[in-house]
Order: structure tokens, then C-alpha cells, then sequence
């Protein structure tokens, strides 16, 4: 009985450790783009997100 409790106490605590990194992580770049220079939101801003004959690059 008790081992069925500890596993259960582990998968709590594992899961709110992923989702505590993944908002921290949300948080994170959140607070970069708002604080990012202009020149920097500029050249991304610019970046192309396709090749020159218009088809999507493979390059994943």
C-alpha cells in the first residue's frame, strides 16, 4: 500500500516540475521579446522563412 502512495507522490512532484520548467521557460522568452532592441526585432522581423524561387526550404 505504501509503494502505491510513494509512486503516486513521484509522478506530483515530476509533473509539476515539467510544467514549473516549461512556464519558467515561457516566462523567459517572453521577457526577451519585450525587452529585445528595435535593431534586433528589426533583422528578425526580416528574416526570410523561404527560399528565393518561393518554395520552403528542406532544411528543417
Amino acid at each position: 500500500m505504501f509503494k502505491r502512495v510513494t509512486f503516486e507522490d513521484w509522478q506530483t512532484i515530476v509533473t509539476l516540475i515539467a510544467f514549473v520548467l516549461t512556464f519558467a521557460a515561457f516566462v523567459f522568452f517572453t521577457v526577451r521579446a519585450f525587452f529585445m532592441k528595435k535593431r534586433d526585432l528589426d533583422q528578425r522581423a526580416n528574416l526570410p522563412l523561404e527560399d528565393q524561387d518561393g518554395e520552403k526550404s528542406d532544411r528543417s
